[in-house]
């Protein structure tokens, strides 16, 4: 069993991200994990308020398949600001970081000929349940149990664990998934 290491809150800064990991040891110059038997868990709050915000998405996807190949693992969490890209708000979101998401005029029926590209409109086909970073994020969790550890973005109420701490992430990822309602503010208008 190898050390582990929680880091916060990247908000968008691929810069730092990279920075992080590698002085936790997890990446190299690269890119590439290094990190051997080390797990890293990313408590959420990857997007917004940077311009590398889907860089780093990729970036920390590419490396828990790198990292379970090694026999370590890099554990990815979705924060408050994941929740809000998938219900649509983007008050957050930088010009680089709606930029960013342009290629997704590919991946939605949205962009007619004649329509005018809208940075917002390609960011919300990727992050509205059911889009395919909202998928990707469906894969992660909100509250990690690990051995005798609990990580999560904000913090555990006592009647989240009645709840049932499964119980949320399977719902949570249903919803991200696009199979279930759930955690909507009313119709995004896209």
């Amino acid at each position: 069993k190898g050390r582990i290491v929680a880091i916060g809150d990247l908000h968008g800064d691929l810069d730092a991200a990279r920075r992080v990991l590698k002085l936790a040891g997890a990446i190299d110059a690269r890119d590439r994990w290094i990190g051997k038997n080390l797990t890293v868990v990313q408590t959420g709050d990857q997007l917004d308020r940077g311009d590398g915000d889907r860089a780093i998405v990729d970036l920390l996807d590419k490396l828990a398949i790198e990292s379970r190949a090694a026999g370590g693992q890099l554990i990815v969490l979705n924060g408050n600001h994941e929740i809000m890209n998938a219900q649509g708000d983007f008050r957050y979101v930088t010009p680089g970081g709606f930029a960013a998401f342009a290629d997704m005029a590919l991946e939605t029926p949205l962009a007619h000929p004649g329509q005018t590209p809208s940075p917002v409109r390609y960011r919300a086909v990727a992050f509205l349940p059911g889009g395919p970073y909202a998928r990707r994020l469906a894969q992660r969790a909100v509250v990690l149990v690990l051995g005798d550890n609990v990580f999560v973005h904000g913090g555990v109420l006592p009647q989240h664990v009645d709840y049932g701490l499964a119980r949320m992430n399977h719902e949570y990822q249903a919803w991200l998934a696009g199979k279930a309602r759930g955690l909507t503010r009313g119709p995004v208008k896209i």
